[in-house]
């Protein structure tokens, strides 16, 4: 979430640039950031592999060209059409870091206490099936 944040960080910075120096800097910032942020996709995809036993390397790969491929053809007219590069900048910072909101909320199995909690349920119900299927004297 936070190297998202800092490319979100680095689109803006560089919609709001007016020197040479800030145009260097913007985007070598939103650069690292991507970078970070594959390397972050690349350990999450793996965990996620090791956890869900099939392949998802190649999905994800996939997706971010996908999105560029979609998305490159819309910058052009949107900055024709009126409002300008730092408008169509701002609003890719926006909704860059709009793709992270979900993450705010934690799903349920990711919380530590809520998995003993679902194993322990687990166990009971279980048991709970054990015994009724046990043969009655």
């Amino acid at each position: 979430m936070l190297t998202v944040v800092a490319m979100a960080l680095g689109i803006g910075a560089l919609s709001m640039t007016g020197t040479l120096t800030g145009l260097g800097v913007a985007p070598l910032l939103a650069g690292a950031a991507s970078g970070a942020l594959e390397v972050c996709l690349d350990a999450a995809t793996a965990r996620a592999e090791r956890m869900g036993g099939r392949p998802l390397f190649q999905a994800v790969h996939a997706a971010s060209p996908l999105s560029v491929i979609a998305t490159a053809p819309l910058t052009g007219p949107a900055r024709q059409s009126g409002p300008g590069i730092r408008v169509v900048l701002l609003l890719s910072a926006a909704a860059l870091l709009g793709s992270v909101l979900p993450l705010l909320a934690p799903a349920a199995a990711d919380r530590p206490d809520d998995r003993a909690h679902q194993g322990v349920r687990r166990l009971r119900t279980a048991r709970v099936r054990d015994l009724a299927a046990a043969p009655q004297p």
